[in-house]
């Protein structure tokens, strides 16, 4: 048997099995080796009965003290079996098992493992397992893997698979031939055990210690090729020698043109970028900030001082909404100086494009602001300094590569308005320098935010009517467009659209806004609310980003128990931006247990605060919408958890890309491998 056999030949695996094992995304040896264990239990030691504590599963060995078997209903019965463990006496609880009292007899020694429980001094073990004391296979006296179940298939069964194909596998010695791809300097030095040993005690431990040893090895190699894919990924933006940017002593003057004062964090921000830009190295760095912390002005800073040095300058936003917002703050903040800014986009016409392309190439236009359109082939600069991607975790390695190699070699921002835990950091932005914006600007008020229960629906929209009735606008937010079943559990901004408009806010404007529009119909109905003519938007998480309108004063989120923490702070976001009092109403209209989780948002308006709490209820793959990158699909790391070897993985991950930037190295040939199968992979995707 060989690792890229087929997981059909186990033994024991038919046509049924495998057609579930597929599904679960098992189709040969290898991938049901790395199908790990979601957790153990330790049934390694026994517990003599005074011992036990209630709530704890634990083994227990004794005589069978009697045996009585009894019938509660027509499909309930209950088999009671009395051990008595040197005069302490525990009673095994086993439910529809009648069997036993046929098997099971007064005198005989057993073993037995099960949950603990209490009432007063009598103590009763539900059990899972019992056995006789001298059974040969047995289940007890060791460390049990438990499977996730998937596809019909118990933690048993699949637990039976891999212990039956990790025999076969170790004893013609294949489990030798798994290629490993941490380097064998780093291997020494970090003490880690050999792939096969971790993957044989991950199965089947030995022991504690063992198993100890290979969660190490495995949860080390997560997040060591984790940091490693986002450094080579990164090496490849930064591989030549960078365009100089001195800091001109006209941006000063700029910024002292700007309608508002910078804060400490953004001027902060604003050297470690003209530091960079005078170096020898390209400029790779993540710009993250809390919603409304002025993101847009730093970099629309950087991007001015790029052109002062004779460079262009352009900004890529996911979708045109957003591209818009930054094209229209551009002209704003940079009104009074003669710079060239112009708009790209997928719904830009075909002649405006062509004169885009021809002004772009001679050089004429100084900053470009487009979505995906910037990244096509026709787009050619004659001379690119700087290029800044925003919510730049929602494209992909290729789209960004692409981005910067729009010149012989431009430094790179990204920008994230969602604020990322320090650990998430380490690991997603390993490659990248960054700063970070911790502080609001002056006069930006606080949002209210309060939760409501659904039967109490009508007292949030009889506040958001009061709002209107006082001239300011509000938004509606719902998890989807339309409902996607009969019960409509999820509510749907179709639904609520026509609910509002005939019902509470009858004789006030109200429009639809979401994803499926044409881009002129949405961008108009945008541009009827900014000017105040709609007075309610109704919409989808399509206002997530790129909406300023400084009257809104009131969002209302339907099914708030459906978003994660951060997009919710995101979406609060949309308000609080203008002079007004400002309110966030969050309607849980699914499990009330929920409301815990959504509380967060009413005791905190720091978007890194809610960040790292929602790292810990929803894990890393939600934060910021990062799972589409592969780079959280982790079997065992938990970096919430595991901060500490994060930090080991990224520093053995640093000291090897800055001695062997390209892994060029033959002790480097695998890794290289697996990184470049990576790199290919989320292109694909």
């Amino acid at each position: 048997m060989k690792l890229s056999d087929s997981v059909q030949a186990v033994n024991g695996v038919g046509p049924q099995k495998l057609k579930k094992l597929n599904s679960m995304g098992i189709s040969t040896i290898y991938d049901l080796l790395y199908y790990f264990p979601r957790a153990y239990e330790d049934r390694s030691c026994f517990t003599h009965v005074p011992q036990l504590k209630a709530g704890e599963k634990a083994c227990i060995k004794g005589r069978i003290a009697g045996v009585e078997n009894r019938r509660l209903r027509k499909n309930l019965s209950i088999t009671r079996i009395d051990v008595d463990d040197n005069g302490a006496l525990a009673a095994l609880i086993f439910f529809n098992r009648d069997h036993l009292t046929k098997i099971y007899k007064t005198g005989q020694e057993i073993r037995a493992y099960g949950t603990v429980k209490k009432t007063g001094k009598f103590t009763e073990i539900e059990g899972s397992v019992l056995e006789f004391s001298n059974e040969k296979k047995s289940a007890l006296g060791r460390i049990v893997p438990v499977y996730p179940s998937s596809e019909g298939l118990s933690s048993n069964e699949i637990g039976k698979i891999a212990n039956t194909a990790l025999g076969d596998i170790k004893e013609q010695g294949e489990l030798d031939n798994i290629e490993d791809s941490i380097p064998k300097d780093i291997m020494m030095r970090q003490k880690l055990c050999s792939i096969g040993y971790a993957i044989e005690n991950i199965h089947a431990p030995s022991s504690r210690e063992a198993l100890k040893i290979a969660l190490y090895r495995l949860i080390f190699e997560e997040l060591f090729l984790t940091v490693c894919r986002a450094m080579y990924n990164g090496s490849r933006l930064m591989s030549k020698n960078a365009v100089k940017l001195a800091v001109s002593p006209a941006i000063y003057g700029i910024i002292e043109r700007l309608p508002f004062g910078l804060t400490h964090a953004q001027e902060r921000t604003l050297d470690e970028i003209f530091k960079d830009m005078q170096g020898c190295n390209v400029m790779n760095r993540l710009i993250q900030g809390d919603v409304g912390s002025g993101k847009t002005v730093v970099a629309g800073m950087a991007m001015a001082n790029c052109v002062l040095n004779g460079f262009q300058s352009i900004m890529m936003a996911p979708t045109e909404v957003l591209a818009r917002q930054h094209y229209s703050s551009l002209k704003k903040m940079l009104v009074h100086e003669d710079m060239k800014i112009r708009l790209l986009t997928g719904s830009t016409s075909p002649a405006e494009k062509v004169n885009i392309y021809e002004e772009l190439e001679s050089g004429k236009v100084d900053i470009l602001v487009g979505t995906h359109a910037l990244i096509q082939p026709g787009v050619k600069l004659k001379k690119l300094g700087l290029a800044v991607a925003d919510e730049q975790h929602r494209f992909g390695v290729r789209q960004r590569l692409t981005l910067s190699e729009k010149g012989e070699s431009p430094h790179f921002i990204s920008m994230s308005a969602t604020p990322i835990p320090r650990s998430l950091a380490l690991a997603a932005y390993a490659d990248m320098d960054i700063s970070i914006i911790d502080e609001l600007p002056k006069g930006r008020k606080s949002i209210e935010t309060r939760v409501f229960k659904n039967t109490d629906r009508k007292k949030a929209y009889t506040f958001a009517l009061e709002q209107l009735e006082a001239g300011r606008q509000a938004y509606v937010v719902c998890p989807l467009i339309e409902a996607t079943d009969e019960k409509g559990s999820a509510i749907s901004a179709l639904q609520v659209f026509e609910e509002l408009k005939s019902g509470i806010f009858k004789g006030k404007k109200v429009s639809l806004l979401h994803g499926r529009l044409p881009q002129e119909q949405k961008q108009a109905i945008m541009t009827d609310f900014e000017s105040g003519a709609v007075d309610v938007l109704v919409a989808t998480t399509v206002i997530e980003v790129g909406i300023d309108v400084k009257n809104a004063s009131v969002i209302i989120i339907e099914g708030a128990e459906q978003f994660g923490l951060s997009q919710l702070h995101q979406l609060r976001g949309r308000v609080g931006r203008g002079e007004h009092n400002s309110y966030c109403m969050l309607i849980q209209r699914g499990e009330i247990s929920r409301s815990e989780r959504l509380n967060v948002l009413v005791s905190s308006d720091s978007g890194f605060e809610i960040a790292e709490k929602d790292l810990q209820l929803r894990g890393p793959g939600e934060i910021a919408g990062l799972r589409q990158h592969g780079h959280f699909r982790f079997r065992l790391a938990d970096i919430s958890k595991h901060v500490k070897i994060l930090e080991s993985a990224r520093a053995c991950a640093k000291e090897l890309f800055e001695s062997d930037p390209e892994l060029s190295e033959e002790k480097n040939a695998k890794l290289k491998a697996s990184l470049e199968a990576d790199y290919e992979a989320e292109a694909v995707e």
